[in-house]
Formats: C-alpha cells, structure tokens, sequence
C-alpha cells in the first residue's frame, strides 16, 4: 500500500531534524537543487503540504545516501 503525505513527511523529517545543525543547511539546499524544486515546496513536503514523488524520494535519498523511505 502506498504511504500518504503525513508517512512521508514523518519520514522526511525525521532524518532532516536528526542531522547536525551546521549541516542542516546545505544538504538542504542539495535536495532542493538535486529535486528542482523551490525552499517553499521542501518545506511544505516536511508539513505534509505537498507530496513527495518517487522521483523526489529517490532522489533525497542519493543526497542523504540511506533509504529513507522504506
């Protein structure tokens, strides 16, 4: 069964908030850049705003370089 925005989100942000703060930012901006998408869009996939594709995941995990999304 496919995970809802809320799951995904969970999941988001729970790897981004378990990272060191001063490398918060820039693996921020590394998903942002690698995903083609704006500051605004990843923080709304961290709110459960918007919904992350599996495109977008795969893609978050190459930066994180972990599976994030099992």
């Amino acid at each position: 069964m496919e995970e809802n925005n809320k799951q995904l989100a969970d999941k988001l942000s729970k790897w981004d908030y378990s990272l060191p703060v001063n490398e918060f930012k820039e693996v921020r901006d590394k998903i942002i850049t690698e995903c083609e998408i704006t500051r605004y869009i990843f923080y709304n996939w961290l709110s459960a705003k918007t919904r992350i594709s599996k495109a977008d995941q795969k893609a978050i995990e190459l930066v994180a370089n972990k599976e994030i999304f099992k």
